[in-house]
């Protein structure tokens, strides 16, 4: 991965996560913290995606993301679910979940595969 496809990974997914978080109306004050909480989900997953695998990279960013989460509803006083909603947009995988489950479903499991 180039610099600059980091770069605009970083920016996509800071815009992506400050917009999701304002469709669930969290707090203004809460956006930017929760959103760069969220991009560096988002970047911990990508870093370790390469040398391990989807499995591996999405739970080690969700442990980090979690603890973080916690560390942050401390310090701004605030619930811990405004930051783990900002950790849960990048890392629940939307259409890679469902294929999986479909694939299952229909007995496929060669086809269930991340």
């Amino acid at each position: 991965m180039t610099l600059t496809t980091f770069l605009l990974q970083a920016v996509a997914s800071l815009l992506a996560i400050i917009t999701f978080l304002i469709v669930l109306n969290v707090q203004r004050s809460m956006l930017l913290p929760g959103g760069i909480l969220g991009m560096a989900v988002w970047l911990i997953y990508l870093l370790l995606k390469e040398p391990t695998n989807v499995i591996v990279a999405t739970f080690i960013a969700a442990i980090i993301g979690s603890c973080v989460s916690q560390i942050l509803s401390i310090l701004y006083k605030t619930p811990a679910v405004v930051f783990i909603l900002a950790i849960l947009a990048p890392l629940v995988p939307g259409y890679l979940s469902y294929r999986t489950t479909a694939f299952f479903c229909d007995r496929r499991l060669q086809s269930c595969h991340c």
